[in-house]
């Protein structure tokens, strides 16, 4: 087993990578800081690491979203500069690329005179239709964001989302999103006052020049199995590393207290 595997992480993204049938990319900060990015093969129930040499710095708090090609794109978020550890905004012109076939890095870099969001964390990311990325909300040193913004994968480039019934106040943060069919469910999460958020919000992403806030909601007849079973991967591989991690510590625990009670007996 991978010894990286059980390592406690604070912040874990997992992700399916796109082409690469029955696999998982797992990827987070731990209680050391490190840039380790776990690959976790469904198919086989077994875990490899990534042996990327040109890994960015460590980073938390930022969203990954597998592209049409099947790379991963690395979005906002903070990294950790290992000689003081302190944590740096990373600017949302800034991008962090994942080549799934070749397992390397690139510094994906947007032109500081085009428009990009402003920079934050724990914001949202979804793959729409089109190539489009949609980030909605997130902050950024206690300034929450209730903004939209759309990424162009084709253009590599950022422009502004317009909703045409926005919600007053609506600034979330440490969120949730997913899209289903053409809508984007946005739930959980806290708002500015640092109340927790039990809501869930559904935006209409149909249509690529505006946006709207709906409130109801008709599935395709395939996208119940189809989300189901995302659901079900997902539940299926967050099991597996629980119990893992729970074999581990009772194994430690066991050998803990053999070696205890040898200790009383003999002294």
């Amino acid at each position: 087993m991978v010894n990286a595997v059980l390592q406690i992480f604070c912040y874990v993204y997992s992700i399916r990578i796109s082409g690469n049938l029955g696999k998982k990319l797992l990827s987070g900060i731990g209680l050391n800081f490190t840039t380790d990015l776990l690959i976790f093969n469904t198919s086989t129930l077994t875990w490899s690491l990534s042996n990327a040499t040109n890994a960015p710095l460590p980073m938390y708090g930022y969203c990954v979203v597998t592209l049409p090609d099947g790379n991963i794109l690395y979005i906002g978020g903070y990294s950790l500069h290992r000689e003081d550890s302190i944590p740096k905004i990373i600017p949302m012109n800034i991008l962090q690329l994942y080549n799934t076939t070749n397992d390397t890095w690139t510094n994906m870099s947007i032109p500081s005179h085009l428009p990009s969001p402003p920079p934050r964390s724990d914001f949202s990311a979804v793959l729409a239709s089109g190539g489009r990325i949609i980030i909605f909300g997130g902050d950024f040193s206690g300034q929450f964001h209730g903004d939209l913004w759309i990424f162009n994968t084709d253009e590599f480039e950022w422009s502004t989302g317009n909703i045409s019934n926005p919600i007053v106040d609506l600034k979330l943060s440490g969120h949730t999103a997913t899209l289903v069919d053409n809508y984007m469910f946005v739930s959980f999460g806290r708002f500015q006052n640092d109340s927790l958020s039990s809501k869930i919000f559904m935006l209409d992403v149909s249509r690529k020049d505006s946006y709207k806030w709906v409130t109801e909601f008709t599935p395709n007849a395939t996208t119940i199995p189809n989300t189901l079973t995302n659901f079900l991967v997902g539940a299926t591989v967050g099991s597996i590393s629980i119990v893992c991690f729970i074999i581990f510590v009772s194994v430690i625990f066991y050998f803990l207290m053999k070696r205890l009670n040898l200790v009383i007996l003999f002294s």
